[in-house]
């Protein structure tokens, strides 16, 4: 199952130990810096697509992203 808790907690992880804002991480994903900051506060869940580009970005799997 998905917790909202873990993503929220593993992508601000993921983002500061890449030394990025999250401005530029926003960009770089190609969404919104809003959209980003309502994942990092939990507010949302990316779609698939979404979660993809994070990971690649971050350099992490989609699995660790949601806690798998």
């Amino acid at each position: 199952m998905f917790k909202v808790s873990t993503f929220s907690e593993r992508l601000k992880k993921s983002i500061k130990n890449k030394n990025l804002t999250n401005r530029k991480t926003a960009e770089l994903c190609d969404i919104s810096e809003s959209a980003l900051c309502r994942y990092i506060k939990g507010e949302r869940i990316p779609n698939a697509d979404i979660l993809y580009r994070m990971s690649a970005v971050l350099g992490v799997t989609s699995d660790y992203l949601i806690g798998k």
